[in-house]
């Protein structure tokens, strides 16, 4: 457990510390933190909520893809990866560091896109679910967030075609992913053609990969014995919310622009209209949740926009929240208990 903390406490003393690095050494030290997460997340050993299940995966069913034939396909891009590293005998760990790699690396981007001045902070808001729990427990998730990040840099930047290869990326790791396609396009409000048939494009793509798990979506998450439940997605919906109304109480300090403002009030909603749907479908809404953390990192790292002399009380408050979140998962959650302790195969190798 200590390993997390240390994180933690990095994170923490970044996010207050107002010294002033120049440049090139704050290039060195971010090259660096972002190396070492990446080792962390990619490297790790018996840790995750699903690691049995991806190592059974690959150990039984990944010999089985065919790149032309489709038969054995249930998310594509993520089989695509672990054939590639199946055959070249890099075992699990070649994808989980490479798909590591691809998560820090767009957090780093969606980062230094959302706001340079309070780079730590968000990788303090992201460590306790996006970094601990969904990069290292569902490793396909984490790969379809990345693209998800990356398209929204895109999207701020009116990158269009850019925007929507990440989201095609996205859907090709994680089928869930499709919830952003319209939340994204409805955001722009800009009702073309072209816009219009990009949409379509997406939508059948997105058809042609969730349909053939139509069934085993539909029994795993909506049917009335689902094995499926998720505690902790009452923690992360208020989260959400609670973010969500404070961009709305202070919306003139931590406002973004039009299309972002749009997008995270829209996100805003849906998590509204998803406490409905929570009690029945728990682990339905927790997966969908993964997208929408992203309004997290969006409004707690402008917090001090609303009095910025006071910059380090407003990260200390977003400081007290997570270690608060972080610390109540790591000793109470139902599944924490495989996460720890933390192991690296880097760690094993020289025992």
């Amino acid at each position: 457990m200590f390993i997390y903390w240390l994180f933690f406490l990095t994170f923490s003393l970044f996010s207050v510390n107002p010294i002033k690095f120049e440049k090139n050494t704050i290039n060195i030290l971010r090259f660096f933190f972002l190396f070492i997460l990446s080792i962390f997340i990619g490297l790790r050993f018996e840790v995750g909520g699903d690691w049995d299940i991806y190592l059974n995966d690959f150990n039984n069913n990944i010999k089985f893809f065919d790149f032309f034939s489709f038969s054995y396909v249930r998310d594509f891009g993520y089989e695509f990866i672990s054939y590639i590293f199946y055959n070249l005998r890099f075992g699990i760990y070649g994808v989980n560091l490479s798909i590591a790699v691809l998560f820090v690396y767009s957090l780093h981007k969606f980062a230094i896109n959302l706001d340079n001045e309070n780079y730590s902070l968000i990788f303090l808001v992201s460590l306790p679910y996006l970094i601990v729990v969904v990069s290292m427990g569902y490793t396909r998730q984490a790969a379809a967030l990345s693209f998800i990040l990356l398209s929204i840099c895109s999207f701020q930047h009116k990158k269009n075609y850019s925007y929507v290869i990440y989201l095609l990326l996205a859907i090709l790791f994680h089928k869930s992913s499709v919830v952003m396609i319209p939340i994204i396009f409805i955001s722009q409000i800009k009702y073309t053609i072209k816009n219009f048939i990009i949409l379509l494009f997406l939508s059948y793509i997105a058809f042609l990969t969730i349909y053939p798990e139509i069934t085993r979506i539909s029994s795993g998450y909506f049917s009335n014995s689902s094995k499926y439940v998720s505690q902790g997605v009452y923690f992360r919906i208020v989260l959400n919310l609670f973010s969500g109304l404070l961009f709305i109480l202070f919306y003139r300090f931590l406002k973004h622009n039009n299309y972002f403002d749009r997008l995270i009030f829209i996100t805003i909603f849906i998590n509204f209209l998803m406490i409905f749907l929570i009690n029945a479908y728990s682990t339905f809404v927790d997966r969908l949740m993964i997208y929408f953390t992203f309004i997290q990192l969006m409004i707690f790292s402008r917090m001090y926009l609303i009095y910025p002399k006071l910059k380090i009380i407003f990260n200390l408050f977003v400081i007290i929240i997570y270690f608060i979140v972080f610390y109540l998962w790591l000793n109470f959650a139902n599944h924490s208990f495989l996460w720890i302790p933390y192991k690296n195969i880097l760690i094993e190798v020289f025992k």
